[in-house]
Order: structure tokens, then C-alpha cells, then sequence
């Protein structure tokens, strides 16, 4: 039986790097806060079938912090907001959208405390797949549970969202860094 292979789109070839190097590169830095400890990590998923319009992504990780950590994000994609055009050649103008879409994130770490972060996703929206190939996020952490009650900080991170050619499913990658309170820190 002779295997197939399968052409990628330059295109996509494109959107995969611009997402590969979105998502390694080191987060903008966060300035100092006397009453808070480095929060960084790194992070990978997925989207998960959710009821239209919310999209789920479910992600894994480690984070100082958080150790070993899932993470599930929640976005209503009805409520969004453009904030500018991306033009690609060969695609009808004004091109992609670029978003802000507020979301939310619950991270769950291994002894099953959470910690709880609203966040603004901006990034490039691809019509045709309808992932954000890149984006960056800026985030408020709102407290949690076990040693993360009461905690506050934020972070900022940056990934990327890809369809994998041949099985459709997504694959979200990124990292992130801030600071987090110590509050709680002694549960």
C-alpha cells in the first residue's frame, strides 16, 4: 500500500512558525512587588467540546508556584472586541482580525488547590480555522483556594493555537510570567 503524504499550505507553514516562536519566547517582564514571589511557566493542550459560543481550551503544565498544573479556560466568543486588521496577501482585505476576547482561567494544581485568574487574549484570528495562531495574554489573578485563598498578582504570557493537519484537533502552547502574592502560601 503506498502512504500518502499530505502538502501543508505554505500559509499555514507560516502561521505554525509565527505560533512556535510567539510561545517560546520569554514573556514580557513584570516589575517587582515587595509583597509577591516570581509566578512563571510554561504550558500545553487543547481545545475540549464546549456548547457554542464558549470555547474551552484545557491545558497542562509546571509553574513555580503551582508544581504540576492543569489549567481550563473559558472564553465567550460573543463577547469580543477588534482592535485591528492583520493583511495576508492572498486573502480578501481587511485580512484576519486581531481580538481582544476577556477569559477566564482556573488552575487546578496537583494536591487540588486552585488558583483563580481573569485574562485578555489579543491575538490574530484565523478565519479559516478559527484559531489564534498567535496571541498574548494579560492576566489578574483573583484569589483561589487551599494556599491560594485570598491571593492577587498577574502575569503576562504569550502562545499559539494550531489546527495539526490530518486529525483536525488543536494544540495550544505557550508561557507565561508575573507575580503572585504569598498570601496563603503557608496552607
Amino acid at each position: 500500500m503506498k502512504k500518502r503524504t499530505r502538502k501543508i499550505p505554505s500559509v499555514f507553514l507560516c502561521l505554525l512558525v509565527l505560533a512556535m516562536v510567539f510561545a517560546v519566547a520569554v514573556p514580557m517582564s513584570v516589575s517587582a512587588d515587595s509583597d509577591g514571589v516570581p509566578f512563571k511557566g510554561k504550558f500545553d493542550g487543547g481545545n475540549v467540546p464546549a456548547v457554542a459560543p464558549l470555547e474551552r481550551i484545557v491545558v497542562s503544565g509546571q509553574a513555580n508556584q503551582l508544581g504540576k498544573y492543569t489549567a481550563v479556560v473559558d472564553a465567550n466568543m460573543a463577547i469580543y472586541e477588534i482592535i485591528g486588521w492583520v493583511p495576508i496577501p492572498g486573502v480578501p482585505d481587511p485580512g484576519f482580525p486581531i481580538l481582544r476576547l476577556p477569559t477566564t482561567a482556573t488552575f487546578t494544581a496537583a494536591n487540588g488547590d486552585k488558583l483563580y485568574a481573569d485574562m485578555d487574549l489579543v491575538g490574530m484570528r484565523h478565519m479559516g480555522d478559527m484559531n489564534f495562531p498567535a496571541f498574548t495574554l494579560d492576566a489578574t489573578i483573583t484569589g483561589g483556594t487551599g494556599r491560594f485563598e485570598g491571593a492577587t498578582g498577574s502575569f503576562l504570557g504569550s502562545g499559539g493555537q494550531i489546527t495539526m493537519p490530518g486529525d483536525d484537533s488543536d494544540l495550544v502552547i505557550g508561557s507565561f510570567a508575573g507575580m503572585i502574592s504569598t498570601v496563603g502560601s503557608n496552607k
